[in-house]
């Protein structure tokens, strides 16, 4: 499975608003690019450029990212997801009940870490107990852009992680753009789907793809702020080469 990430214009209650048409012109733009190439197997929606990132969201971006994803499943015949930054799991989970989208990305579901200098450390019982019926959960497990408070192995994150309920394990780089490495893609695969969650490329497709189960690519996709089709079907044809190789 390879999801195109989608990163938003500012939302609708942050400082950087440009307006409505703008955000929507920019976001059938990039959902035009990726539109019919085969291989596409989903959309991530994420609110990346709403700044500073904060914990939590405010009732305005819930509003209009709800409104978005709605845009957005109108658009495309593939299924959509949403990933609200930083780690506001209740926003999450309201915008993909109210858009019915298919999945969510949580950027920490098991590890206690600290993001943007606060300490963020959720209950994943309370968490899996109250996301929508029939929405996936994917799981960054020891993410990027986040201290890890609870040194531990990688693989011990994992087998929290599927205890606690996802559907699929994000492993990534130590930051964005940078790919997991292959000891720690395996390290996670113990029984549930594994996604790479940064760096995947045109280039280095073809010995992820051979190990990951998925991808959510979005930077390598891009030629300046919008997807560029050449880049993504680059990207897309690698990934489905290395994938079909697969022992």
């Amino acid at each position: 499975m390879l999801v195109a990430a989608v990163h938003l214009g500012p939302s609708l209650g942050t400082p950087g608003f440009p307006g409505a048409s703008a955000v929507l012109d920019g976001l059938d733009a990039d959902l035009a690019a990726l539109t019919g190439i085969q291989g596409v197997d989903g959309i991530l929606l994420e609110n990346e450029n709403d700044k500073p990132h904060t914990i939590t969201i405010n009732e305005h971006q819930v509003a209009w990212l709800t409104r978005v994803a709605l845009h957005a499943k109108a658009r495309v015949g593939v299924p959509v997801g949403i990933n609200v930054q930083r780690i506001d799991w209740r926003a999450t989970f309201a915008v993909a009940q109210a858009a019915e989208l298919s999945f969510v990305r949580l950027d920490t579901l098991v590890d206690r870490v600290r993001m943007g200098g606060e300490e963020v450390h959720l209950d994943p019982r309370e968490v899996m107990s109250l996301r929508p019926p029939g929405v996936r959960v994917f799981a960054d497990i020891q993410v990027k852009h986040a201290e890890l408070l609870d040194k531990r192995p990688l693989a011990e994150s994992a087998r929290l992680a599927i205890a606690a309920g996802a559907d699929g394990l994000i492993v990534t780089g130590t930051r964005t753009g940078e790919p997991p490495t292959l000891d720690d893609v395996r390290a996670a695969k113990l029984g549930a789907p594994v996604y790479v969650g940064s760096g995947l490329d045109a280039t280095n497709a073809a010995t992820l793809g051979i190990l990951a189960d998925g991808a959510i690519v979005g930077t390598s996709l891009k030629d300046g702020p919008r997807v560029s089709r050449a880049k993504a079907t680059a990207v897309v044809e690698a990934w489905r080469r290395a994938y079909a190789s697969r022992p």
